[in-house]
């Protein structure tokens, strides 16, 4: 899926809710807490070093390996959060 101005302009929370549903739960909670970062909460040496553990973190769990392997085997993947 690609982020464009068509997201902002006409999708709905529902269509949102949708959208999120089937990512891996992890990597969005890393993502959320990466932004909460660079959104100003601490300064921007600070962020990039989040977000580089956070990255470093994401690599390694289930979920990774769940999306690796459903991507060869051309599946939608079942993410477990882990």
């Amino acid at each position: 899926m690609a982020w464009n101005t068509k997201y902002w302009d006409t999708t709905t929370v529902e269509e949102y809710v949708k959208i999120f549903e089937g990512l891996p739960p992890l990597a969005v909670a890393f993502t959320k807490r990466a932004a909460n970062m660079v959104l100003g909460i601490a300064g921007q040496d600070a962020s990039r070093k989040v977000m580089r553990e956070l990255q470093i973190m994401t690599f390694t769990t289930e979920d990774r390996e769940e999306a690796m392997k459903a991507f060869l085997e051309k599946r939608t993947p079942i993410f477990k959060g882990c």
